[in-house]
Parts: C-alpha cells; sequence; structure tokens
C-alpha cells in the first residue's frame, strides 16, 4: 500500500512538471514569425511554379488533401 502511495505521488510531480513546463513556455513574437515567414516565402518561391518543381525531381505522391493545395515530395531528401 505504501509503495502504490509512493507511486502515485512520483507520478503526480511528474505530471506536474510536464503541464508546467508547457504553461512555461511563450509562444514566438509576431516579429519572429514574420522573419520565418519571410524565409519560407524566399526558400520556396521559385516552385511557385510546378514545373520548375517537377525539373527539380520533386514528384506528387498522390496524397490529395483536399482543401491544401498541391503536395509534392523529393525522394533525394
Amino acid at each position: 500500500m505504501k509503495k502504490k502511495v509512493c507511486m502515485m505521488l512520483v507520478l503526480t510531480m511528474v505530471m506536474s512538471l510536464f503541464i508546467a513546463s508547457f504553461a512555461a513556455a511563450s509562444p514566438p513574437s509576431h516579429s519572429q514569425v514574420n522573419k520565418d515567414l519571410a524565409q519560407l516565402r524566399q526558400a520556396t518561391v521559385q516552385y511557385q511554379d510546378i514545373e520548375k518543381a517537377i525539373d527539380d525531381g520533386y514528384n506528387d505522391p498522390h496524397n490529395c488533401i483536399p482543401g491544401m493545395g498541391i503536395h509534392l515530395i523529393n525522394p533525394t531528401y
């Protein structure tokens, strides 16, 4: 019985620390998100033309996700 109580206390402490770590994490600032988006757009601007992506080795895995656009993969990565 004593062992069971100790295990429950340890489990409760671990879960509390786990939950607290999420609460303590701050979301990225708007300026950081904007910087990340700008970097992403710059990296993908060449592929606004799907033919360029296909020429660079990207292909359609035929995983259609309605409403989410076209998804291509490059198997070399």
